[in-house]
């Protein structure tokens, strides 16, 4: 893997590629307060293809949109991705996200799937149901409500996100379940941004990939979770209704964390799908 780093929007990017002489390119887009760390475990093991995953702004290494630049939500990060795309010359890529870069991926291909050959969401948000709230990002909501000084203690709690940890791992173990403690709490390193929270959380709140679901044409493959809390599969089975012509490919053992839990099976499920016709 290499860091590389371009100008958008007149402020750094940093963005990271694995595999750079293979040309089939895919784009990865990470999920909420996370970077392109969560993701590594899936793009190592997909050698055939060129992987690109930036930080999107203000996660990261990548600062926040500069004023004017748009809001750190859906429908602006959206507008990002295409713009980085369009930076990094990619006329033809797939494009993947999960959890919550799942419905940015979702938002790009609804908008303008020019270029975009396939669509992966992995832990797809599709539902906004009272599990999502309460685990996900309920106490964002409430933490966001307080003074900026009990605001950061909060969100920036090491003791509040290693209990979103537990929350989610379906893993029993032991070895894993630290390692994934371990990654989730060094997002703490990254500096506390209240306005980049703030606008991404509000935005998970009142929209999921659903939103998108009837307006996307691509070629469209569903990873989904057999225990995941937050997506449960009833939706994934609703959403791969709304998609028309999508495939949706369940991994029973685990929840909402395929990426950490099993990047394997993730990535063969991936390549499975991409090396069809």
């Amino acid at each position: 893997m290499t860091q590389h780093q371009l100008t958008l929007d007149g402020q750094a990017v940093y963005y990271y590629v694995l595999h750079p002489e293979r040309r089939r390119v895919i784009l990865m887009v990470h999920g909420f307060r996370g970077n392109h760390a969560g993701l590594l475990g899936i793009a190592e093991r997909l050698p055939e293809y060129k992987i690109i995953i930036p930080d999107l702004p203000g996660c990261g290494a990548t600062p926040p949109l500069p004023p004017g630049g748009g809001s750190h939500d859906i429908d602006g990060y959206a507008g990002w991705v295409r713009r980085f795309s369009a930076e990094l010359g990619l006329q033809r890529f797939v494009l993947m996200g999960h959890s919550y870069g799942a419905l940015i991926a979702a938002k790009v291909a609804a908008d303008d799937p020019a270029g975009i050959e396939r669509l992966v969401l992995v832990n797809p948000v599709s539902t906004s149901s009272r599990t999502l709230a309460l685990i996900g990002l309920g106490f964002y909501r409430l933490g966001l409500a307080l003074p900026e000084p009990l605001c950061r203690r909060l969100l920036w709690s090491r003791t509040l996100n290693r209990a979103q940890s537990w929350l989610m791992m379906k893993t029993r173990d032991p070895a894993l379940r630290r390692r994934i403690y371990a990654h989730h709490l060094a997002d703490l390193a990254v500096p506390f941004r209240r306005p980049v929270i703030a606008e991404a959380a509000e935005s998970v709140m009142r929209k999921t990939v659903l939103s998108y679901a009837a307006q996307i044409t691509t070629p469209t493959l569903l990873i989904g979770g057999g225990r995941d809390d937050l997506a449960p599969l009833p939706a994934q089975r609703q959403l791969q209704k709304l998609i028309p012509g999508s495939q949706l490919v369940t991994i029973p053992e685990v929840g909402h964390l395929t990426h950490l839990e099993t990047p394997a099976k993730v990535a063969e499920t991936m390549r499975t799908y991409l090396i069809q016709p």
